[in-house]
């Protein structure tokens, strides 16, 4: 028994001893993982292509489908946005925002536009970003693969990814027929406003109707513009997330792929450390209790005499 529990106080010291410790060079680490995160995101945009007539892979390097491409000729009325979670290491979430920028640089601001950045860094060293775009119809599902496969080459995944659309042709429809129906009534309130007295209270109310009815025909022209506007560009958001290692602790790179299982080790080996000295007290309570508690033996009886 006694060599039991040495041999178990051993053990939790060496587990002690292994714990992960702050020698200074996690800045380090950091930095050549950014750097690294840039020059695997440089080698996947100049491998993915953004040409219209370019069908994407079936399936990205996760194994996450592509989106659809639906062509424009098929949907011509229809107004689409996009909208992509990533999952990557807190340390390359900034260097894969610069690729996905770089990307819209490439395709001039003809063709695509940068509406939006944010990033935020917590204490505990977690990040969330966001990127918001501003692309042609006709490459906006190419951007989206493309900017996929500068995550995975950060080791990063897609949470989550979704399309939607929104037929826009009712909205201009029905603006038309609003704008068409107040014009004739524009058209008989001038008329009646020849028959009336100037500066008549009837004239007054007459010129004020007008007024009105022009005011609502620039909403609705207004509601055609943005209709227009949505067809003629499609919204591309993108979420970033620092991903969590199975502790809860926001992992890093580290060495590529390897930095998950790094930092879900290092975490396990600091909840051993933290532990085992307490399940060694236990235990050595038990211990005691057991040896000053337990009956004690006696020598053999003798038998009794004849």
């Amino acid at each position: 028994m006694n060599k039991l529990w040495f041999s178990a106080a051993c053990g939790a010291l060496a587990l002690t001893a292994c714990a992960p410790q702050d020698d200074g060079r996690s800045g380090d680490v950091a930095t050549s993982a950014v750097d690294h995160s840039a020059e695997t995101a440089n080698s996947a945009s100049d491998s993915a292509s953004l040409s219209p007539g370019a069908p994407p892979p079936a399936t990205t390097r996760s194994g996450a489908h592509h989106p659809p491409v639906i062509s424009r000729t098929a949907a011509p009325n229809v107004a689409f946005s996009h909208d992509y979670s990533f999952t990557l290491p807190a340390d390359r979430i900034s260097g894969v925002q610069e690729q996905h920028s770089r990307l819209c640089a490439d395709l001039g601001v003809a063709q695509c536009e940068i509406t939006g950045v944010d990033y935020r860094q917590s204490r505990d060293g977690g990040v969330r970003a966001q990127m918001s775009f501003l692309i042609a119809p006709s490459v906006a599902t190419m951007f989206g693969t493309s900017a996929l496969a500068a995550v995975e080459a950060a080791d990063g995944t897609l949470a989550d990814g979704a399309i939607s659309s929104e037929n826009v042709k009712q909205a201009v429809d029905s603006a038309a027929q609003e704008i068409s129906a107040r014009n004739r009534d524009i058209a008989r309130l001038e008329q009646q406003a020849r028959n009336q007295r100037a500066g008549s209270p009837e004239r007054v109310r007459t010129a004020q109707e007008i007024a009105q009815l022009r005011a609502l025909n620039e909403a609705s022209r207004q509601t055609q513009s943005d209709a227009r506007a949505k067809l003629a560009r499609t919204p591309v958001h993108f979420t970033y997330q620092s991903a969590v290692s199975w502790f809860g602790n926001n992992a890093t790179s580290g060495n590529g792929a390897a930095g998950y299982a790094s930092s879900s080790f290092n975490a396990m080996l600091s909840l051993v450390a933290l532990l085992a000295p307490w399940v060694l007290l236990v235990g050595l309570i038990i211990w005691v209790v057991r040896k000053f508690t337990a009956p004690r033996k006696t020598g053999a009886t003798q038998p009794p005499a004849a």
